[in-house]
């Protein structure tokens, strides 16, 4: 409500009233004229977390369209136009952080409750990522999505994903305490966003909009050399009917491989 008021008020003093503004929800509006460029700003720290996916799914059709002659037949071949991103991916990290994790502790010794099944938003400091046979493996892809979606599904099956990340570590011993997690993203083309700490001096230097995202464990535990710990993510969302009911579930799990 407050960004609608702020916008309505720069549209009569910025903008000289040339901007339209609709105040409706994206998935069932009725667009006036298909568009050639739908840009969005719905993402979240781990990418997707905020349900991009499924907002700008609803809202693609109002993208102007490619079509095919057939015969007598006009047949649609793709979406004509673009969104800004064009796509995003999930990353995550092992990290040790004794701060963080103290300051949790701290937390749920009070009335606070699920202190330890809450993802949060936060500027890491005094940190350690695991560190791995391979150095390009400390942080690692999960998922991606992307837009226009072209293979949309009747329900919302085509937004689940399940994924396994395996860290090897080089450390004799290592204490985890939490997961981090990062997104990337393609606005258009070769223009990117990272907050990957070995890419984000790279692909979207002095970029504060985002921190990461850190999924604690409750309970801290060892890494033996050479021993590889598995990490499952599983992201899942559903429709029922005509309303939408979104579920999105992050676990971790670790055992030898």
């Amino acid at each position: 409500m407050i960004e609608g008021k702020r916008l309505v008020r720069r549209n009569q003093t910025d903008w000289e009233g040339q901007v339209t503004l609709f105040h409706t929800d994206m998935r069932s509006w009725r667009c006036p004229k298909l568009v050639d460029i739908l840009v969005s700003e719905l993402l979240g720290s781990f990418g997707d977390n905020e349900l991009s996916p499924e907002c700008l799914d609803g809202a693609q059709r109002v993208l102007n369209r490619t079509f095919l002659r057939s015969g007598s037949w006009l047949i649609w071949e793709a979406e004509g136009g673009i969104s800004i991103p064009a796509s995003y991916s999930a990353h995550i990290s092992p990290i040790a952080s004794s701060r963080h994790h103290t300051e949790l502790i701290r937390r749920s010794k009070s009335d606070e409750t699920g202190t330890f099944e809450t993802p949060y938003v936060v500027w890491l400091q005094a940190y350690n990522h695991l560190d791995t046979l391979n150095p390009a493996d400390r942080i690692q892809l999960l998922w991606e999505f992307q837009h226009p979606n072209p293979n949309l599904s009747n329900g919302n099956s085509h937004n689940k994903r399940q994924a396994v990340a395996r860290f090897r570590t080089t450390s004799a011993r290592a204490k985890l305490n939490g997961i981090a997690g990062y997104f990337e993203a393609v606005l258009y083309k070769d223009i990117c966003l990272s907050t990957r700490p070995d890419q984000i001096d790279i692909k979207s230097p002095e970029m504060f909009s985002w921190f990461p995202a850190y999924f604690p464990l409750k309970v801290s535990f060892l890494v033996e050399i050479l021993t590889d710990y598995g990490v499952a993510f599983l992201g899942a969302a559903w429709r029922h009917r005509n309303r939408c009911l979104f579920l999105e579930i992050y676990g971790w799990q670790k055992g030898m491989v």
